[in-house]
């Protein structure tokens, strides 16, 4: 979480968070900036493990090639027969036309 005036206006109240879960801007623009200078394509001003930052970034290469589909992905399609039976919380959410 970032200390910004985005939290008052969600109608959240940030001081009500865990201190040690608060970043303040002016430290996460400086992070971010030295992570773009040293050539991440994501940078996680908070995660002190630079070898889970680089777990993330081998992942998110590995799926490159299947991120930009026009397809859904099976796990994702729901039969048509289920949505008849009553199944109403997936056909809400919009994850398959009945």
């Amino acid at each position: 979480m970032t200390r910004t005036e985005i939290w008052e206006r969600a109608g959240k109240d940030i001081g009500s968070s865990p201190p040690d879960w608060v970043m303040e801007p002016e430290d996460l623009v400086d992070a971010a900036l030295a992570g773009f200078d040293a050539g991440e394509t994501v940078t996680i001003p908070s995660l002190a493990d630079e070898s889970a930052r680089k777990a993330l970034q081998a992942a998110r290469i590995a799926m490159a090639s299947s991120l930009s589909r026009r397809d859904v992905a099976p796990r994702y399609l729901v039969p048509a027969a289920s949505l008849r039976a009553g199944d109403v919380s997936l056909a809400a959410a919009g994850s398959a036309t009945p």
